[in-house]
């Protein structure tokens, strides 16, 4: 679908809109919620199952620990991985709960190919190094129980509600949103689920990750049961990015670090960003992984619990269609790689001082760019795809009136994927109009 600039505005316009009633619910009364006595926490803690482990719960800037199963003889998280918190008072703001390793905490591991230092699938691994996040928003205070499924994926978005939150700041509802947000779409994208009625939302926090390993007798949430499957390969996968010298520890960190910046990993990372590459997570790495865990599950797992994961997949997919996507996904994403090395170069930094609106033209230039090396894939016009090379000129010739309409065009380009191709051609098109060369 391609939008024109009136109808991207009135889309977003009316997206406003839709906001704003859904907000109001039709009458002036208002009533307050009474806060009860106890907030109740439970969930699973995934990424093979994560049995006997501690559970600590921390207010979001964490300065105060509402809960700890620390030095308690009983650890918080069952054989299943399964936890329940109590929590008295009831915390009224987001909060974080994190599941740690203790002495004799064990992960089973989940992928196919084996988890390091001789541990073969369905093995148990030591976990008293370890620890996985999640953000939590006990949305009213009337609730008396919140659900809280722990996996890497919700490890990412935690950290990455943290740093938006910024150094001993509060995690905000919308700091939440924006990162759950953010990781459904890397979900979305790498497993081709972008306007499917299955895609991933903000609050994929609620689904139960399969457990892999016992795939034949296990149950999910009613309605989840894509979501958790898929979530248990993308969970699996981050095993097969365990380098030399490394433990899926060492992954996790470099997967919120790559992240929790700015909320997106590059395709390439190492062609499109210095610090991610050298960590070694990217999409294209991701989606490999995943296709990987997809074609080999059916080695490690019988016949049950291969049928169990494609019911649960539902419908046409199946492990088999996962694999391909996957596949599929990572070669677009290695396009895209290409396309970026041959059309874009380094912006050199301006030499004077920036003002607010020179800044700005320096993002809409920066995201320009960007938006080339995404259509190169999709249109061969070579002209389309020349990046803007002269940035000093650029902010010497940039007006008010010129950087409004890029910061517009800046936003909405970010927002609406459909538009990338069109919203390109239109920076190229006004920058030209106003003295630019662009190619």
């Amino acid at each position: 679908m391609i939008f024109n600039g009136d109808s991207a505005l009135k889309a977003l316009f009316l997206s406003g809109v839709i906001v704003l009633n859904a907000c109001s619910s039709g009458s002036n009364s208002t009533t307050t919620a009474e806060t009860p006595e106890q907030l109740t926490i439970t969930g699973s803690a995934v990424k093979g199952v994560i049995a006997n482990a501690d559970c600590i719960v921390t207010a979001s800037d964490n300065s105060t620990v509402l809960y700890t199963s620390v030095n308690q003889t009983t650890p918080c998280t069952n054989a299943s991985g399964v936890y329940t918190i109590p929590l008295s008072p009831v915390p009224t703001t987001p909060f974080v709960v994190e599941i740690r390793g203790r002495l004799g905490a064990t992960m089973t591991c989940d992928s196919p190919g084996g988890c390091g230092n001789g541990v073969a699938f369905g093995q148990s691994l030591d976990l008293t190094n370890f620890s996985l996040k999640a953000a939590v928003n006990p949305e009213s205070t009337s609730t008396s129980s919140v659900e809280a499924h722990i996996s890497p994926w919700s490890d990412v978005a935690a950290n990455r509600a943290i740093a938006l939150a910024g150094t001993g700041g509060s995690i905000s509802t919308e700091d939440l949103q924006q990162a759950g947000q953010e990781v459904a779409a890397v979900l979305n994208n790498i497993l081709n689920l972008e306007g499917s009625a299955d895609a991933f939302t903000q609050d994929f926090l609620s689904i139960n990750v399969l457990d892999l390993n016992n795939a034949a007798s296990a149950t999910v949430d009613s309605g989840e049961e894509k979501g958790a499957a898929l979530l248990a390969l993308a969970s699996a996968a981050l095993f097969d990015l365990v380098g030399t010298g490394q433990t899926i520890t060492t992954v996790i960190t470099n997967l919120n670090t790559a992240f929790s910046n700015d909320g997106v990993f590059d395709p390439n990372a190492t062609a499109n960003n210095i610090e991610d590459g050298s960590l070694g997570i990217n999409l294209n790495a991701i989606a490999s992984s995943i296709a990987n865990v997809a074609s080999n599950l059916g080695s490690v797992v019988d016949t049950d619990a291969v049928t169990s994961i494609n019911t649960f997949l539902g419908g046409e997919a199946t492990l088999t269609s996962v694999a391909t996507e996957a596949t599929e996904t990572a070669a677009k994403k290695a396009e895209v790689t290409n396309a970026d090395q041959d059309r874009t170069r380094p912006i050199d930094a301006p030499t004077q001082t920036l003002t607010a609106d020179q800044k700005a033209l320096t993002a809409a230039i920066q995201l320009d760019n960007t938006l080339r090396a995404f259509t190169a894939v999709s249109n061969t016009t070579e002209g389309a795809n020349t990046p803007i090379e002269d940035i000093d000129e650029l902010l010497e010739l940039g007006n008010a009136d010129a950087l409004g309409l890029l910061r517009n065009i800046t936003a909405v380009g970010v927002m609406a994927a459909e538009m990338l191709y069109d919203e390109a051609t239109r920076s190229a098109s006004y920058l030209s109009s106003i003295g630019c060369t662009v190619g």
